[in-house]
C-alpha cells in the first residue's frame, strides 16, 4: 500500500466528527432558548410601535386622498374591534353618505384603542377624524389624538393638527 501524501492526509481529516457535530446542536439550542423568551417579551411593544405607524399612515391618507380627490374622507376607529377604515364623503364639505375605500383593517395584535381626545367626532360609537379638501380635520378643538395600548399597558399617542392636518407620534409613559 503505498504511503499517504500530505494533500491526501488533509482531505481524509477534512470534516467534522459526530461529536463535534452533536456538541455544536447543543450549543446552539441552549442559546436558542435563551434568546426565545427575551424575544417573546419584545413582541407586544413591536405591535404596539407597528399599530402605532399604521394609524398614523391612515392619516395620511386619508388626508390626501380628500386632497387628491377633491372630495371629504375621514378615518373612522372601531375601538370594540381594534380596527380602522378610512370613508369618502359625497361632498367637498358636509357630506351626508359615507362610503368605505379602505378597511376595515386591524391596528396590530393585541393592540386596542385606549382613549381619544374627549370631544372628537362621532359616527355611532366610532372616534372619527373628517378631512377637508384642503388637508385641514374638520374639528373645533386644536388637536385630535388617539391613545394606543398593548398588554403590557405600553402606550403610543397618534394625534393631529386640525390646521395642517399632519399627524405625529409619541411614545406615552
Amino acid at each position: 500500500m503505498p504511503h499517504p501524501t500530505p494533500i491526501t492526509r488533509r482531505r481524509r481529516n477534512a470534516g467534522f466528527t459526530l461529536t463535534e457535530l452533536m456538541v455544536t446542536l447543543a450549543v446552539l439550542g441552549v442559546m436558542v432558548g435563551v434568546a426565545i423568551p427575551s424575544v417573546l417579551a419584545w413582541m407586544p411593544n413591536i405591535y404596539l410601535k407597528d399599530g402605532a405607524y399604521e394609524l398614523k399612515g391612515a392619516m395620511i391618507r386619508a388626508r390626501s386622498l380628500a386632497i387628491n380627490e377633491g372630495m371629504e374622507h375621514r378615518l373612522v376607529l372601531d375601538p370594540d374591534a381594534s380596527t380602522w377604515r378610512i370613508e369618502r364623503g359625497n361632498l367637498t364639505s358636509g357630506s351626508t353618505v359615507w362610503t368605505t375605500v379602505v378597511g376595515p383593517l386591524p391596528l396590530g395584535n393585541e393592540v386596542t384603542i385606549a382613549a381619544t381626545t374627549a370631544g372628537i367626532e362621532k359616527s355611532g360609537s366610532s372616534p372619527v377624524m373628517r378631512f377637508e379638501v384642503d388637508g385641514s380635520v374638520d374639528t373645533s378643538l386644536d388637536t385630535l389624538a388617539v391613545t394606543l395600548t398593548n398588554s403590557h399597558s405600553d402606550t403610543y399617542v397618534v394625534s393631529i393638527q386640525r390646521r395642517t392636518g399632519h399627524p405625529s407620534l409619541m411614545k406615552g409613559t
